[in-house]
Parts: C-alpha cells; structure tokens; sequence
C-alpha cells in the first residue's frame, strides 16, 4: 500500500540516526508503516459506505460483498443498515486490539519465522508470487513484466536509486493522469490556482526542496549552488541517460495522441526530464557533494555481510536464472509441474535440504496451488506445451 511508504519515509526521515538502525532490527521501522497499514482501514471505510466509493482494493471486494447481499451504500447504511455499519466499525477496532494482543501474546514465537532458512521460505514466496501475478490478467506478459521489474529494481539497488518512489509512481500514475484530465477539461489550466490544489502543490515544491533546506537552515551548512568541478562520468551515470532517453522518446510520442490525452502525461515527463537533468548533472559536475545516499529515501541500505560484490552478483544472476526456469517450467509443463521442479531444485540443489522435507514441501505448495488458485479462484491456466501436444490431459490434469 502507498501509505505503508509515505509512513516509512517519514519514520526514516524523523528518526534519529535511522540510516544506521533501520533494516538492522530498529522495531522502529516495522511500527511506522504497519500502524498506518492498520490505520488506513477505517479511512477507506469511509467513503465505501458513504458513497460507494471504495477507499482500496480490499474495501472494492466489501463492495462487491455489498452488492452480492443486496446491501446499496449511502445514506440507507446509516439509517435502516446501521446495525451492518456498526458492525463492520467494531471488527476493525477489535480485530486491531486482538492482533496486538495475539502478536504481543505469541511474539517469541512470530520472531523465530525470522530464522527459518532460506530454502524454506523461497519456493513457497516464489510459487505463489508467480500464480498472484499470473492471475491478475491471465497474460504471460504479466509475468514476463515481473521479471523485467525484477531487473529494474536490482539495477537501482545497485545504482543506489531509490526504488520506492518508482512502486508510489507506478500505483498513483494512473489515478493522477485520470484526475488531472479531468480538472482540466472543467477548469482548464485555472485548476492549478485552486486554493487546495495551490496548497497541495506548494508542499509538493517544498517537499522537493526540503533536504537543501535542512542543510541551509538546520545544519547551517554553507552551500554554493555554483560549485561545480570537473566533469566525471561513470558507468553508474548510464542509468539517468536511459531514463532520459525513454523520457524523450515518450514525450515525442505523445505529440501524436489526441488533445486530451496529452496534458497529463506531457506535464509529468517534462517535470521529470527537469528532475533528472538536475539530478544527472549534479552527479557528473558535483561529484562527492551531491548524490543519492543509500538509505535515505524510503529505502533499506545494502549489507552484504561477508559477501564480495562478485560473490553477491553471481547469487543474483543465479536467482534469476532459477526464476527463468521456473517460467519455462511452466510453459512446457503447467504450473504444478512448474512449481513441482522449482521446489525439488532449490531445496535439494541450492539448499540441500532432506528429501522428507522436500517432498512434504512439494505437497503442500501443490495442494495449495490446486485447492485454493485452481479450484477456488478458478484461474482460467494458460496452454501449456504437453497440454497442445496432448489434448486428453486436460480433463484429468486442469493445471497443465
């Protein structure tokens, strides 16, 4: 969720010394985004009683579940369905108290997943990640999306971009594009001079501007905007040029949309051109007096313990690889036999574990797999290659 971020961020940003103890075992940094995980339910509630507008996707179900038992938000759950409103209003506070309590009662125990080897707790994440991002849209684009994501956000781990900020664009752009057209198609430009909007923009500006302010009146900092040295270009600065290049590429494009598709997403590139062009020339003609830190915008810094950056890059390559076979796995085989092989391969090749385990492991992610996504999500599986070769294995195995 977007306000687990925003929660994070400022915990980072408040907390003293938060670079060095977030990630590190700082409870700190697990209070701030799962009390406003917590928080944004009754919020969301709000406007799905009210209105009819659902607040979240959890709260889009619940109106579904309205619909399905004839329950029409507005003013009649107030009034003749106050008894389900309340109803509703008291879960969520007990369900907070009793969760706090359940995880105060059995915190020992909820710490000890930390210590679960690895080998145990992949195959069960990648297996289901796969299938949640398969069924969305049932499209092996989603999934090939997933992988290429994948890349992108190593790549800005490595480069020290924060990735956050990419999740927040990805999951608002939509919902800003839409709200933007619509304000300027009533109000034209003149929605800018709006007092909230003014409002709202000007903290958005002084958000921007907010870590030279800190340095200037907090830190007494003397900063010379005009400070510049010799150019150095690095290999790191790749990525900024790609951005700007697909940025480019993007808004010359867009020149050839209609009208009223091309205000919002021609405002946000160019806004973003301007931010990155700062950002790429700081880094080549400031170099060591400006720049990312890692840490420092809603991300977790790197710790590789003992690993050599080699030793560490070969491990990524590694999982990516694993990743690649699980998706082929599945292409010729189904998803079972996909996550069937994944489960068996990891955890006897790269985890060694024993052969009961594994074994007791591929049982339970294939029950799941079969019982819960299959037959009660039916999820409409894609063609894999022995289902086209052999056309009667579709009545006896649905998963192929």
């Amino acid at each position: 969720a977007v306000v687990d971020w925003f929660a994070y961020g400022y915990a980072a940003k408040s907390v003293k010394d938060a670079d060095k103890t977030f990630g590190k075992g700082d409870v700190r940094g697990v209070i701030a985004p799962e009390s406003a995980n917590n928080a944004k339910e009754g919020g969301s509630l709000v406007p799905t009683i009210a209105f009819g507008v659902p607040g979240s996707a959890s709260m889009a179900l619940l109106l579904g579940g309205f619909m399905i038992h004839g329950l029409v938000p507005g003013k009649s759950m107030v009034t003749d369905n106050l008894d389900v409103t309340y109803t509703m209003v008291w879960s969520i506070a007990l369900a907070n108290i009793l969760g706090a309590g359940l995880c105060f009662a059995f915190s020992g125990q909820f710490a000890k997943i930390a210590t679960l080897r690895y080998t145990l707790v992949i195959p069960a994440i990648i297996s289901i990640m796969m299938v949640g991002a398969y069924q969305a849209s049932a499209d092996w684009g989603d999934l090939f999306t997933l992988l290429i994501f994948g890349v992108v956000g190593w790549t800005m781990k490595h480069l020290k971009w924060p990735r956050p900020p990419l999740i927040l664009g990805f999951v608002l752009g939509g919902i800003v594009e839409d709200y933007m057209r619509i304000s300027y198609q009533i109000y034209e430009w003149a929605w800018v001079l709006k007092p909230v909007c003014a409002v709202m923009l000007t903290l958005a500006a002084l958000s921007l501007l907010q870590p030279l302010f800190t340095r200037i009146f907090i830190k007494k900092e003397k900063v010379d905007i005009f400070a510049f040295s010799a150019p150095q270009f690095r290999m790191t600065d790749l990525f900024p040029v790609g951005l700007l290049g697909v940025l480019m590429w993007a808004l010359v494009s867009s020149f050839g949309w209609d009208e009223e598709s091309q205000g919002a997403p021609q405002v946000i590139m160019v806004i973003t051109l301007v931010i990155i062009l700062i950002t790429l020339s700081n880094a080549i003609l400031r170099r060591g007096n400006a720049g990312y830190s890692e840490g420092s915008a809603l991300d977790l810094s790197s710790d590789l313990g003992s690993l050599t950056r080699t030793s560490y890059n070969f491990r990524v390559l590694e999982f990516f690889l694993w990743l690649c076979g699980f998706l082929f796995a599945w292409w010729v085989g189904g998803i079972l036999v996909a996550s069937a092989l994944f489960v068996i391969g990891y955890m006897r090749v790269r985890g060694d574990e024993s052969l009961r385990m594994t074994t007791a492991y591929v049982v339970v992610i294939g029950c799941l797999i079969y019982f819960v996504f299959d037959q009660g999500f039916h999820i409409a599986w894609p063609e894999s290659l022995v289902r086209t070769m052999f056309p009667e294995l579709r009545g006896i195995i649905p998963t192929i």
